[in-house]
């Protein structure tokens, strides 16, 4: 009789449970995209990409495409522009790791809300 009742509570929770997963589709974002999202003008958002096309070696090729930039990269540069552009402090930038940016970021986990 409890693990009737028992499994009557998880279905009854699970049906007034929603989940919701993260899922960014795009990891590409126009200037316009990147400037609204990071409450930046789109000067700053060119003057970014412009670093970004520098540290090609840190980012890829595909970081910038006639579709816009990589997300991922663009967060990373934003964080750590200062110290890539010394060449003292460039020692201390960690390597980037799109993974760990992408985590950070929430791709990929699960959230329940109840309804």
């Amino acid at each position: 009789m409890k693990s009737q009742e028992i499994r009557k509570e998880v279905n009854l929770v699970e049906d007034v449970t929603r989940i919701v997963e993260t899922i960014h589709g795009q990891p590409y974002y126009s200037n316009k995209q990147l400037a609204k999202a990071f409450s930046v003008s789109e000067g700053t958002v060119c003057r970014r990409k412009k670093g970004i096309e520098k540290e090609r070696k840190r980012y890829g090729n595909y970081a910038i495409i006639s579709s816009g930039t990589n997300l991922y990269a663009y967060i990373d540069y934003d964080k750590y522009y200062k110290d890539l552009e010394d060449p003292i402090m460039r020692k201390h930038v960690p390597d980037y790791d799109p993974m760990q940016v992408a985590e950070a970021c929430g791709y990929g986990k699960r959230v329940r809300m109840l309804k």
